[in-house]
């Protein structure tokens, strides 16, 4: 009789812990749109930077974002106005901009609508998690950042609201929600009419009591939900350089893909050194990278195995 009563206890408990776990909510699972922004190493004068951001989104379809970053040491780092959707999510968008809204570009707005043209048959990014990044920023380190200074430069999703906007292909937000906010207007009489003094001719806004009137107006803004939305600020270590390590990988090693990449930069694409400091491999006191730089990477690598000296 007892090993019955046991039994049922049991089958009790474990039927109450199944209905717990089947109805407690999953915070990951609530989420709408999650953003992180990577973690990257940099060197000084690196110009070249990569910086992906990526974007979970779990239950609606993104067809376009409006998104803001900023970095909390612009005397460091700044951003590059370049746009490179090479191996994101949105290569191939209708639309995608990218601007600064200050004049040493410490800050960018980045944006992107994914079908903007006939005959509409990209509709974005539909529901996903790990995959590629949604987009890559492109930075900038100063030549000589201040030496005294915390080496840890913050790359910041900014939620000011007018910069955070994600919809999906029908137009409706993503991650936003309104809410009512009541706003109290406070006003004196500047003057009144006599004889009674009863009616005012003229009333004067205050910021708080006393007062003679007041107003108060409802009105709905759009804020954050941040019960569906999570924001992930990244961070950039500047490390010194190694000279030779050119590639823009910031690994500090210097090998095969060193000379490849300064041989794209000296002969086919011409395309700026990540970091043009650490091109100067032949330690010429005029820092400009040339052929004889190329020889002293190869020669390095190859030949005599000299170590490089960037002149720095």
């Amino acid at each position: 009789m007892s090993s019955r009563i046991v039994s049922r206890t049991a089958l009790t408990v474990v039927t109450a812990v199944c209905m717990l776990l089947t109805f407690v909510p999953n915070g990951r699972a609530q989420l709408e749109i999650e953003l992180s922004v990577s973690d990257v190493i940099g060197y000084p004068d690196g110009q070249d930077i990569g910086v992906d951001v990526f974007m979970n989104n779990y239950t609606d379809t993104v067809a376009g974002f409006r998104l803001w970053f900023q970095v909390d040491k612009p005397n460091m780092a700044h951003f590059q106005m370049d746009i490179d959707t090479a191996g994101t999510l949105i290569s191939g968008w209708d639309v995608v901009d990218a601007h600064s809204e200050s004049v040493n570009s410490t800050d960018l707005v980045y944006f992107g609508i994914a079908d903007y043209l006939p005959p509409f048959e990209d509709k974005g990014i539909p529901p996903q998690s790990d995959s590629l990044p949604l987009l890559r920023l492109r930075m900038s380190v100063e030549g000589n950042p201040d030496p005294y200074a915390e080496p840890v430069i913050t790359i910041m999703i900014n939620p000011f609201i007018d910069f955070f906007e994600f919809i999906d292909p029908q137009g409706h937000q993503i991650g936003r929600s309104y809410q009512q906010v009541i706003d109290t207007n406070y006003y004196i009489c500047a003057v009144w009419i006599p004889p009674d003094n009863e009616v005012c001719a003229e009333w004067m806004r205050v910021a708080f009591p006393p007062y003679d009137s007041i107003g108060i107006d409802t009105a709905y803004v759009f804020i954050i939900d941040y019960d569906k939305v999570s924001l992930d600020d990244g961070s950039m270590v500047i490390v010194p350089g190694v000279c030779g390590d050119v590639d823009g990988t910031f690994d500090r090693v210097v090998d095969i893909s060193d000379v490849q990449r300064m041989v794209d930069h000296l002969f086919l694409t011409l395309r700026q050194l990540p970091s043009p400091m650490m091109g100067n491999a032949d330690g010429s006191t005029n820092f400009m990278v040339d052929i004889s730089d190329l020889q002293a990477l190869i020669s390095h690598l190859f030949i005599g195995y000299e170590e490089l000296n960037c002149g720095l």
